[in-house]
């Protein structure tokens, strides 16, 4: 594989990218929520935290905090 960027290898880029990957959701809200606008808004944060809840009860049992 070429060089791209800092990365020199295949495994630097999958970190990037799955680091990436896990930010970029939680990043996208935060930026839209500076903006007035519908209620889409409301409820895409809502599901955001729906979903981020229920994936942190399955991962780490009933300690995990309701958010």
């Amino acid at each position: 594989m070429e060089k791209i960027g800092p990365f020199i290898d295949e495994v630097k880029l999958q970190a990037w990218l799955e680091e990436m990957a896990k930010r970029f959701g939680h990043a996208a809200i935060v930026l839209l929520s500076d903006f007035e606008g519908p209620d889409l808004l409301d409820q895409t944060r809502g599901h955001y935290l729906k979903v981020m809840n229920e994936w942190g009860k399955k991962y780490f049992g009933s300690s995990f905090p309701n958010g």
